[in-house]
């Protein structure tokens, strides 16, 4: 070997194996925190790890406040629990003897403490799927009204129906399957026809006729708000019925916790609908379970629904008919609309915040305690807990609209021309002038929650506006107790597992998770904590102080 290229390659390798001995050692970031007295409401600080850091040293002196572990997951997969990082060393702060005079957050309580809740009621999971990818809707006047035609001949409005008249409509049995059943026109109104199957023993003439009177003062303030149903307003065709009212299906769901729902399928030909197996009723049209009406919640819970359907209907014309827009929305999005729309819509007909059937009385609670459950924009449609997805995306929706714009903001994301995590975007910007990305949205949120003033970005504040003549009105929520924690008993103790915490499903996407002990809280002399980096790159930690 030549002399020259042999030292070349001894030099070489000398110098790897001293890169390697060079590998700077693991670091720790210093995250030195205090509570600013001028601020009311809690204060969020990242812990930035660097390159080579792998431990955080937090501290905090002596000021009577309290300390949170924030975790974010803001990758698009559930991560590990294990993989979020932990707290492996804790001192000062609080004495495990010495209890606070008053508790910050009710917390520190396990899941059990919190109540296994209900959570509320979901959509038809069928339908659900599909109003989030139909088919592309093609606006053919004669082919799509009344599916009669196939060429663009004027169809003749049918004509009216009358009470009493009967009507032969598709439902789904217990099994999915379609199955044709006759439903009598026993409510009639300005704006409904609410049909009944004859085995709906749950409600009478008069109570159907109530459900139409509903709907007329639901119709005229939600379409203010949020536009019309595809063929309604003055002018309108009447839809895929030429039908100018819209038509409630009442009868017994048998899927549980059903209320009510929308499903687009019926803007669809059964041509058109072939490769899914579905049938059309071939109108501008939701259903109702008729076993609410006379349940828990009694009426007001079904009238309450009658909003959140409607804003289906309104949505499908807007983000799917409208300019031949066919856009695909995810079902969180959709559903956080619709649960939006009931909580300003139901107000106004007589459902105040604080009664059964309004959204705060009815899912908030439900987010307090599931929180972690499922991301802000997730909706675990199929799970036996759905219902704390909804509760959860209600959660969000709740704290947007009452920040960033109140109706307004609804209406904008309502008729933009976008979907999901960029109709929210596009309608903030829209609203307030300021360009805020949703991952801020989300990484804002945590102190939103713990948020008991009326100050900053809160629950706690009303967002009204006056559109069309109506003023429409978010009322504030009191956090009352605040959300769960998740308290250790000591700083080196595990957290109390429970199904989301385990290394199967994890933390999911966009998910939150609140942590905190004992010595954390109120705490009476200096407190320093070591937090390991997480070893997920998409967990963000923040330490909370409040």
């Amino acid at each position: 070997m030549n002399t020259r290229l042999f030292l070349c390659v001894i030099i070489a390798a000398m110098l790897a194996v001293s890169c390697q001995d060079e590998i700077p050692p693991a670091g720790t970031v210093n995250v030195p925190l205090n509570y600013n007295e001028s601020e009311s409401g809690p204060s969020l600080t990242p812990i930035n790890f660097g390159k080579y850091d792998q431990t955080a040293l937090v501290t905090m002196p002596a000021n009577g406040h309290s300390v949170i572990l924030v975790k974010l997951n803001t990758g698009t997969a559930g991560v590990p629990y294990s993989k979020t990082g932990s707290v492996t060393e804790s001192s000062g702060g609080r004495s495990a003897a010495d209890t606070p005079e008053t508790p910050v957050f009710s917390a520190m309580r396990s899941l059990a403490a919190g109540g296994e809740t209900d959570g509320g009621y979901k959509h038809y999971a069928l339908a659900q799927e599909f109003n989030a990818n139909p088919p592309v809707f093609t606006d053919a006047p004669a082919a799509r009204q009344a599916f009669a035609r196939s060429d663009d001949t004027v169809i003749p409005a049918p004509s009216p129906a009358a009470l009493n008249d009967t009507k032969s409509f598709w439902i789904t049995n217990a099994n999915n399957t379609f199955i044709s059943k006759s439903g009598m026109l026993k409510g009639l109104s300005t704006h409904a026809e609410v049909w009944v199957l004859a085995e709906s023993n749950n409600i009478s003439d008069t109570n159907a006729q109530a459900i139409a009177e509903k709907f007329d003062l639901i119709y005229d303030k939600e379409t203010e708000l949020l536009g019309y149903e595809y063929g309604g307003g003055p002018g309108g065709s009447g839809g895929v019925d030429i039908n100018p009212k819209v038509l409630i299906l009442v009868y017994d769901i048998c899927e549980t916790n059903v209320v009510g729902y929308f499903w687009a399928k019926d803007y669809y030909t059964d041509a058109e609908l072939s490769a899914y197996g579905y049938k059309s009723n071939g109108a501008e049209i939701f259903y109702m379970d008729s076993q609410y009406y006379k349940g828990q919640d009694g009426p007001n819970l079904i009238y309450s629904t009658l909003a959140h359907e409607f804003q289906h209907m309104i949505h499908f014309n807007q983000k799917v008919v409208k300019e031949r827009r066919n856009l695909n929305s995810a079902a969180w999005y959709n559903e956080m609309l619709s649960l939006l729309a009931e909580d300003v819509i139901s107000p106004l007909i007589g459902i105040a915040p604080s009664m059964s059937g309004h959204p705060v009385t009815l899912r908030f609670p439900t987010f307090k305690n599931y929180y972690w459950f499922s991301g802000v924009n997730q909706l675990n449609t199929n799970d036996a807990r759905a219902a704390y997805s909804y509760a959860n995306v209600y959660g969000f929706g709740a704290y947007l609209v009452r920040n960033y714009g109140g109706p307004a903001l609804l209406q904008a994301m309502v008729t933009n021309a976008y979907t999901d995590e960029k109709s929210i975007e596009k309608a903030v910007k829209t609203i307030t002038g300021d360009e805020v990305s949703f991952s801020t949205l989300y990484e804002q949120f945590p102190a939103v929650m713990l948020n008991r003033t009326q100050s900053g970005k809160t629950f706690n504040k009303e967002a009204a506006g006056v559109i069309n003549g109506t003023t429409y009105t978010f009322s504030p929520i009191d956090i009352g107790d605040g959300p769960l924690v998740f308290a250790k008993n000591s700083f080196l103790t595990t957290v109390k597992r429970i199904p989301s915490f385990d290394d199967t499903t994890g933390i999911p996407p966009k998910g939150i998770i609140l942590e905190s002990a004992h010595e954390w809280v109120s705490i009476t002399s200096n407190l320093s904590l070591t937090i390991a980096r997480p070893s997920s790159a998409f967990v963000r930690l923040y330490i909370m102080v409040l």
